[in-house]
């Protein structure tokens, strides 16, 4: 109906259809002013709040996307144990070695057809995904161990490899989240570095995990799976460092 000139739903007849998109912060008003359950709201209200919440779990997914996040910390590990001249090489390496392949093989498999999207959210996709990142990981961390570099970086790429490894053999049961996974295994990461810095990135699994659900890319089973995954080696991590 219209009201003023603008559309409007009425609260009472849509409680399924629309304002369930209001979760838990709806049912709480209406715990508290149950007057509002007569109240007629403005379908616009609507749309903007749920376009709202895809645009800031759109941001807090690419924060927390691993091609971000794992990179960052690599350089930032690097650079922390090692001169100047050899952290820059060893972050050629990486980056050059990883994630710039596998970043150009991923957008060139979207604009093809042969990935969904950018986060290789298929299952069936990113089984073969899997196969080309766990090569040239394989590859870095071969070179990096056979060149005897600083034990820290050997043990986060043997336990890197290890946790994708094992996520592709988990994926053909089940999709776990490699967001979180690997958001989690940073996270032990930095806190083998920071307590507090350390903490902090892990309380981001929390708003990660919601985006990767609220957007479809994945349910709470593949998110916890995700969780468990990074968390296992992280702590693997931890116990050999």
């Amino acid at each position: 109906m219209k009201v003023d000139g603008r559309s409007t739903v009425n609260r009472g007849k849509v409680n399924i259809a629309y304002l369930r998109k209001f979760g838990y912060l709806r049912t709480v008003v209406l715990v508290i002013y149950p007057g509002l359950a007569n109240w007629n709201i403005p379908a616009a209200a609507i749309q903007g709040y749920t376009h709202l919440k895809t645009t800031i779990a759109k941001v807090i997914s690419t924060v927390g996307h691993p091609f971000l996040t794992v990179p960052l910390f690599a350089i930032f590990l690097i650079f922390s144990i090692e001169s100047t001249q050899r952290a820059v090489y060893l972050s050629l390496l990486i980056v050059g070695g990883i994630f710039l392949p596998i970043g150009l093989k991923t957008i060139r498999g979207v604009r093809k057809g042969t990935y969904t999207n950018l986060d290789v959210s298929d299952q069936a996709q990113r089984q073969k995904w899997f196969v080309t990142t766990t090569v040239l990981l394989l590859a870095v961390t071969v070179i990096v161990w056979v060149t005897n570099q600083e034990w820290t970086l050997r043990l986060a790429l043997a336990c890197a490899l290890v946790l994708l490894i094992i996520a592709q053999v988990v994926n053909k049961q089940i999709k776990a989240s490699m967001h979180l996974a690997f958001h989690a295994f940073l996270g032990f990461l930095i806190l083998s570095l920071n307590w507090v810095a350390g903490a902090c990135f892990l309380f981001f699994a929390l708003p990660l995990a919601w985006s990767r659900i609220h957007l479809g890319r994945h349910i709470w089973k593949e998110v916890i799976v995700g969780m468990i995954l990074g968390s296992a080696l992280g702590l693997a991590f931890w116990v050999l460092h």
